[in-house]
């Protein structure tokens, strides 16, 4: 069977049997508009967004479990997307090849500009992410659903093709992940976390607070391991560059925020945000050597993967002597 991501997404809703499929959640597909395809299809479609994920990649469980703890979050106030298809998932099979679809709520917001980032922004962020741990830990979930833990996630195992790039990729990726697996994991520490909290996966309201979306990678891990991804995005903006020490004003305000939810990890756990952030390096170079392999790449993507390249290498190094 080929690869679905071989198929036309931006005809994709010009099927007759995919359009009725929508039209019974009152989503008129003829608005439909593709704005991402990666793993996943993402098309804008008025006052809807819709997400449709090969069954191949993640199962209609995985998925479930994802939507009952978005309905949950909602539920309990924090400033998530809204789920309208619900908890179901609609099953779509085009072509031989079978889709999970889930609609969204557009949310009415903006991205976050320049003038956004500061200390202000940064407070907010680590007082949203202190509530998704709070709720993460205080949810209990019943029945079938379940959460995969950090390393069983899809994303996790394209660590095989770091070797395309680096003769080390294999070890070091191993050695980084051992050294993870010495930080202990109790109740207190790890838990359900959002796994990808970045500039591109929230919106801003009109009085500067934020709406997250994409709950896709949430999974099981260390709430310090979900911080690290934060900062990690952080650290990308193009604004960032100017701080002088960026990582260390980010993290003064983003606590300042998040302990006003949960109890900001110990100073041991803490010491593991480098480690993090050079797995979080070696998760995502490996997970673009899987959907950019094979493809004519544009210079902006070329650019990318020359600057991954140099942020492994660097922290690499810290990483040796820590």
């Amino acid at each position: 069977m080929s690869d679905p991501r071989s198929l036309d997404a931006l005809r994709f809703f010009e099927r007759k049997q995919v359009q009725q499929l929508f039209e019974a959640y009152g989503v008129d597909t003829a608005q439909a508009r593709l704005i991402r395809s990666n793993t996943n299809l993402i098309y804008s479609c008025g006052n809807f967004i819709i997400r449709l994920t090969p069954a191949s990649v993640r199962t209609k469980l995985q998925i479930e479990s994802e939507l009952a703890w978005l309905i949950y979050l909602g539920e309990k106030g924090a400033p998530v997307v809204r789920l309208l298809s619900g908890q179901e998932v609609i099953t779509i099979e085009v072509e031989g090849h079978k889709f999970l679809g889930v609609i969204f709520a557009r949310i009415k917001g903006r991205k976050v500009e320049a003038k956004d980032w500061n200390g202000n922004h940064f407070e907010r962020l680590g007082q949203l992410s202190g509530q998704l741990h709070r709720l993460g830990q205080e949810y209990q979930w019943t029945g079938d659903y379940g959460y995969q833990h950090w390393n069983e996630i899809p994303e996790f195992h394209n660590y095989p093709k770091l070797d395309e790039a680096f003769p080390w990729g294999i070890e070091l990726h191993t050695a980084v992940v051992s050294k993870m697996m010495t930080l202990p994991a109790k109740a207190a520490n790890y838990g359900l976390i959002h796994y990808d909290i970045h500039h591109g996966n929230y919106l801003l309201l009109e009085d500067g607070n934020l709406v997250l979306f994409d709950f896709e990678l949430c999974c099981q891990s260390w709430y310090i391991h979900d911080v690290a991804t934060v900062l990690y995005y952080a650290c990308t903006h193009p604004q960032s560059q100017a701080f002088v020490n960026f990582q260390a004003h980010f993290l003064e305000h983003f606590w300042l925020g998040y302990r006003m939810e949960f109890p900001i990890p110990s100073v041991e756990e803490q010491a593991y945000v480098p480690i993090f952030l050079l797995y979080r390096d070696l998760m995502v170079y490996g997970y673009l050597l899987d959907i950019w392999g094979g493809k004519s790449l544009t210079k902006q993507q070329e650019q990318y993967l020359k600057r991954m390249k140099r942020s492994i290498a660097d922290r690499k190094e810290i990483f040796e002597h820590l």
